[in-house]
């Protein structure tokens, strides 16, 4: 999610691996849809509107966690926006960035509180 454009590098280069067809026709392609969502989150969304109703999402995943994952970046941006400098003191956090907007989020698994 830090390298936008190596994600729909990526993107691009599976979808030439697989002689161009649709992802939709491929059992990972709400995975696929994910991934990109880091590198083109309109696009994914775009994927995900079209064939919401046909897919069928990966053994473990769910159409709703698919949904609010990619809309969640679509809203929020990613973090391959924001500055490399924006760090956290504990490994369970994110910084999204969207235009001029930073949303910081962080998880705490204690039963204390502590400030990040």
């Amino acid at each position: 999610g830090t390298d936008p454009a190596y994600v729909r590098r990526s993107y691009e280069n599976f979808i030439v691996r697989n002689k161009g067809q649709s992802e939709a026709l491929n059992e990972w392609a709400d995975i696929m849809w994910c991934f990109l969502a880091f590198g083109d989150s309109t696009l994914a969304t775009n994927k995900l509107s079209t064939a919401l109703d046909v897919y069928s999402p990966e053994a473990g995943e769910s159409k709703p966690h698919t949904y609010h994952f990619i809309h969640f970046l679509h809203q929020q941006g990613t973090s391959g926006q924001c500055q490399d400098s924006i760090y956290a003191d504990v490994s369970s956090y994110g910084v999204f960035c969207k235009h001029t907007t930073i949303t910081y989020m962080a998880y705490n698994p204690k039963d204390y509180t502590k400030t990040v």
